[in-house]
């Protein structure tokens, strides 16, 4: 048995991520984004290479989280181009891709750029999903015979991991993924054992290994933030994913305790990220204190195990944020004193940050938190590597102070090798990082795991004879029943949620 594997986007890239599946003839697609620091053909997909007639053979698109470079070509491909196929994603996925979607359009059309897609277009794109429970397994396609099953993927609120089954060959795709928690989201949970015959990755830090002593630099972010707003000043937060603001108000509630941000003023920019705020709330049985427990953002104090930051307290200061309206609150950019601000889009090309960005940055009282992880082509890469002066001529005079969040959204290098063990895949496919990241990483994976690695370009196709890959030295090579492993992942999850009943955050 032979399976393609089509990379239309995210190929030795990171941006609009799409991943074209097929068993037997039959058509599966992974997420359908677009990418943030493109207007041109690049933004979508590259669909022109595919054959004429093999979008109409779609039979079902998975889309793993709401995040724009794997939601932003949706429409697009449903409405512009016509294809008819059923859409599958979490409910959380959905409602925050409608708000993401909805957004794109206005701010494009506020900016006068082009966006092929109305917000009729978005409203009749999401009609035919179809939402999915994490730990699902279902059926789909015509005929109804392809089995996925979701997992845990950590990364974004209802961000989930896509397994294909068909024909007696399956398929992992991760998505966005990353094996340890971010004190606000729980670290990916896929059953050990699962053995498919191919596991589509993430490499967006694939040559990276993230530092020991995590809480130590999460802490002196934080005094950082601190010290900065008792001194005056005022601090800028750009919002490269809401999981972001989510993750630094998580870190930033234990201040609350002590006052010291007792009467500081934190707002959120109206809009998008304000309403997107309050569906983490509503779905805060994803996070890791509601539901899943957080293994690594605990310690134990008396006895007891206690999150390393208190999540009730940051629920509450998620619940508390100021909205910021340009129209209403602008005056406050300029009036003295602090003032914290999470503001969109994380890459500062336009919008509520960069023109606060080119007012706040004069000053070396205040403070900038830029995004962890940076695109090309955006304002934001420039700032950080300290050269947008030298190319952009309406650049500011930038004296404020820069540092980087913890990202830890994205697995490292040793979290990648530790899913590939645990999942004991005969192949793995390498997507959504840099083309020097992944080619390099391709080789040590595979002489580490001594199975063939892959890393394909934009628009390259992968023909897989499952028959003539050999399993890696994982197990005793039987594949594992998904049903047994299903109800064992059910079993987990219920396990987790009596913990966090019990009181395990207290």
């Amino acid at each position: 048995m032979s399976i393609e594997i089509q990379v239309l986007g995210a190929g030795c890239e990171v941006g609009r991520s799409c991943i074209l599946l097929t068993i037997k003839d039959r058509r599966i697609l992974f997420d359908c984004g677009a990418h943030p620091g493109f207007e041109d053909e690049d933004r979508f997909p590259a669909f022109q290479k595919l054959p004429s007639g093999v979008l109409n053979e779609i039979e079902a698109i998975l889309v793993s989280h709401y995040h724009f470079d794997h939601v932003g070509g949706l429409p697009y491909l449903t409405e512009i181009l016509s294809c008819p196929a059923a859409v599958y994603m979490t409910e959380p996925t959905e409602e925050l891709s409608r708000l993401l979607l909805k957004d794109f359009v206005a701010t494009s059309k506020g900016r006068n750029q082009s966006c092929p897609y109305t917000e009729s277009d978005v409203e009749k794109c999401l009609e035919r999903v179809k939402t999915l429970q994490l730990g699902d397994q279902v059926t789909v396609g015509t005929p109804n015979d392809i089995s996925v099953a979701t997992f845990y993927a950590g990364h974004a609120i209802g961000g989930v991991m896509f397994f294909v089954q068909h024909a007696g060959t399956s398929v992992l795709y991760s998505g966005d993924y990353c094996m340890s928690s971010d004190g606000h989201l729980g670290a990916a949970r896929v059953p050990f054992g699962l053995q498919p015959d191919v596991f589509i990755s993430e490499g967006t830090y694939c040559n990276v290994l993230y530092p020991e002593g995590r809480f130590r630099r999460e802490e002196e972010l934080v005094d950082t933030i601190v010290k900065t707003v008792q001194n005056d000043g005022k601090v800028l937060i750009p919002i490269p994913a809401l999981g972001k603001t989510q993750g630094i108000c998580s870190m930033i509630s234990k201040h609350l305790e002590s006052s010291a941000l007792a009467n500081i003023p934190i707002y959120i920019t109206e809009g998008f990220a304000s309403k997107a705020n309050m569906s983490h709330i509503k779905h805060s049985e994803w996070t890791v204190t509601r539901k899943l427990g957080c293994w690594e953002c605990e310690r134990r104090q008396g006895g007891k195990k206690r999150s390393r930051f208190n999540d009730a307290c940051s629920h509450e200061l998620l619940k508390n944020l100021r909205p910021f309206h340009r129209n209403e609150h602008w005056n406050l950019v300029y009036q003295k004193g602090p003032m914290i601000l999470f503001a969109t889009p994380g890459n500062m090309s336009t919008g509520v940050s960069c023109d606060v960005f080119k007012v706040w940055s004069s000053s070396p009282q205040n403070l900038v938190v830029m995004p962890g992880f940076l695109l090309t082509n955006v304002v934001s890469s420039r700032v950080s590597s300290e050269v947008l002066a030298a190319t952009d001529t309406s650049a500011p005079d930038i004296r404020c102070r820069t540092v980087n969040q913890i990202s830890h959204i994205h697995s490292d290098k040793r979290g990648i090798l530790r899913m590939c063990r645990q999942i004991q895949a005969k192949g793995v496919v390498l997507v959504h990082g840099e083309k020097q990241r992944l080619t390099e990483f391709k080789k040590e994976l595979g002489q580490t795991l001594g199975v063939p690695c892959y890393a394909p370009e934009i628009g390259e196709l992968l023909r897989i004879d499952t028959g003539e890959l050999k399993r890696s030295g994982f197990g005793d090579g039987r594949r594992n029943n998904l049903s047994e492993l299903t109800t064992k992942w059910r079993s987990v999850l219920s396990s987790y949620e009596r913990m966090t009943k019990g009181g395990s955050n207290s």
